[in-house]
């Protein structure tokens, strides 16, 4: 697939100095925003040691993204690389502040977009620290992919306050405060996503100098477009028109064409769910991530008896019947089917049939048990979702 891509940083209308510092590189398909903080031009010591830092130890593992190009490696090894490119940058910044007691207290965020594999079809992975942003607009709406580390964030999602409230809260002065960042210690927490690509998906990477001002709703109509080439300077001209309290920088990514329709289809059925509710946007496209959504007619057979337990079916919409030795159930919207197969992957004890036109998650076992690993809040919300099918069947 075609990338088309454009950036832009600036110094904002309020800060004397630029401690933002991004990555273009067409040749890696690499994209990355770091939002330097720490004062006296260390916080953009930080930013660049950083970008530097992540694009070198790419470029020295490049042969694991060829073999990924290949199929001679999976999704994960990638996943694994870019997170480790995170973390050593993450040590080579405190190493830094170690050789250069004048800099301690330096650190930078960290959002990275890493386009690998084939050519015609490949795949996105993100890596991200701290409260820089990665978007993707597809099918007519702005998604926030990356969760923010702050401390406002962290607040939010206890229910001590609200997001409208938050100025006028005890907490307001901890609004610039980032929970995660690298450098901070020598060691750090990355959270990562892989995407599957469609055609038309455009990215942006941004410093909170930019959302700060234009919410993920009033993005959508500037992400809108074919033609990027001034997407990052336009994004930059409305910070600074409505305050530019910040440094701001945009990285825009557009892939291919789309086909808005069909995308935004599958977006909103999962987030239609009772577990999509329940998740985060973030956690959303984590899931999405490692999952497919299927469309059954009626009389198709989900699975036989006899098969493999490697996946779980969640029903988004329709209905199917479950035999088993024990029991015949006819199951609905927001059921799980063959959620066992997370604890026992044998056979299956009976089959399931769809008993109308029927759209389900399929969740591979495997592949989510990796991810539940490194997001254990989505894993509990999954299996909370399990228990709520589980209850409400005892309950019928």
């Amino acid at each position: 697939m075609l990338l088309r891509f454009a950036a832009a940083t600036d110094v904002g209308q309020e800060r004397d100095h630029n401690e933002d510092s991004y990555v273009v590189d067409p040749k890696l398909r690499l994209f990355m925003v770091a939002d330097g903080m720490g004062g006296h031009a260390a916080g953009e010591v930080a930013s660049q040691i950083a970008t530097t830092s992540v694009k070198d130890y790419l470029r020295r593992n490049v042969e694991v993204l060829a073999k990924f190009a290949s199929s001679e490696n999976e999704p994960r090894d990638v996943l694994n690389l870019l997170r480790e490119s995170i973390e050593h940058a993450c040590q080579m910044i405190h190493d830094h502040q170690v050789a250069h007691p004048e800099t301690k207290g330096m650190g930078t965020t960290a959002s990275t977009l890493l386009i690998a594999g084939p050519k015609e079809s490949p795949t996105a992975f993100l890596a991200h620290v701290g409260d820089s942003r990665i978007y993707l607009f597809r099918g007519g709406r702005t998604h926030q992919l990356t969760e923010d580390h702050s401390v406002q964030n962290e607040l939010i999602r206890m229910g001590k306050v609200t997001r409208d409230s938050f100025d006028e809260s005890p907490y307001s002065e901890f609004r610039s405060s980032v929970t995660r960042a690298l450098g901070a210690h020598s060691k750090v927490l990355v959270d990562t996503l892989k995407v599957s690509l469609e055609a038309g998906d455009h990215f942006l990477l941004c410093s909170d100098g930019l959302y700060s001002y234009l919410e993920k709703e009033k993005l959508s109509p500037l992400l809108q477009t074919t033609n990027n080439e001034n997407v990052p300077d336009e994004l930059i001209a409305i910070a600074n028109d409505s305050g530019g309290h910040d440094n701001i920088t945009c990285v825009s990514v557009i892939v291919g064409t789309r086909d808005d329709d069909q995308a935004q289809d599958v977006i909103e059925i999962v987030k239609k769910s009772l577990l999509g509710h329940s998740l985060s946007s973030s956690e959303t496209w984590k899931l999405l991530g490692i999952s497919q959504v299927r469309r059954l007619t009626t009389g198709q057979q989900l699975y036989a008896g006899d098969s493999s337990a490697d996946a779980a079916y969640l029903i988004l919409d329709g209905t199917v019947m479950v035999n088993s030795e024990n029991e015949t159930l006819e199951l609905t919207t927001d059921h799980w089917v063959g959620a066992g197969s997370f604890f026992d992957q044998t056979t299956r004890d009976g089959n399931a049939v769809c008993t109308s036109d029927t759209a389900i998650l399929e969740v591979p076992c495997n592949r989510f048990l990796e991810v539940a690993d490194d997001a254990p809040r989505l894993a509990a919300r999954v299996f909370w979702a399990i228990g709520h099918s589980l209850h409400s069947r005892s309950g019928n």
